[in-house]
């Protein structure tokens, strides 16, 4: 797991800085971990993904202070052209990524009042390695 603040997989010595207030933190995921087609033999295995999801959010999010609002959008990078779904069946991604933000202290809760929830796409990047972006940006209105 890597934060690049320029939303891509770079080495350090490439990244661009961050546009104020704008966060994303990069998962290494190839695919979603869970997705609302995801069919688990016990529950027990999707409450350990889930767990490891909400982990890594709040591993990477340590280092963004605290703000009353945010927008969160999450882009699912992939390296070819095959169908996927995104938007609402990457939501079982996105939830315990956001419970992640609240358990680093970025926000008080994940209710509508602290969090927004904007677009989750898929996006084809030629020869990119697959992975996974959550944009936290800062809300001030």
């Amino acid at each position: 797991m890597t934060v690049d603040y320029s939303g891509e997989l770079r080495p350090a010595s490439m990244q661009s800085q961050p546009e104020p207030g704008v966060y994303p933190l990069v998962f290494d995921y190839r695919r979603p971990p869970i997705s609302a087609n995801s069919r688990f033999s016990h529950w027990s295995v999707k409450a350990k993904l889930v767990k490891e999801v909400r982990l890594a959010s709040k591993m990477l999010a340590a280092r963004i202070p605290h703000m009353a609002r945010v927008r969160v959008d999450l882009l699912w990078v992939v390296a070819d052209r095959r169908a996927r779904d995104g938007g609402e069946n990457l939501a079982p991604t996105l939830k315990p990524m956001i419970d992640g933000l609240v358990d680093a202290g970025v926000v008080d809760d994940d209710d509508q009042a602290h969090v927004t929830r904007g677009t989750s796409l898929v996006e084809y990047r030629k020869g990119a390695t697959p992975h996974m972006v959550l944009t936290v940006r800062e809300v001030t209105q």
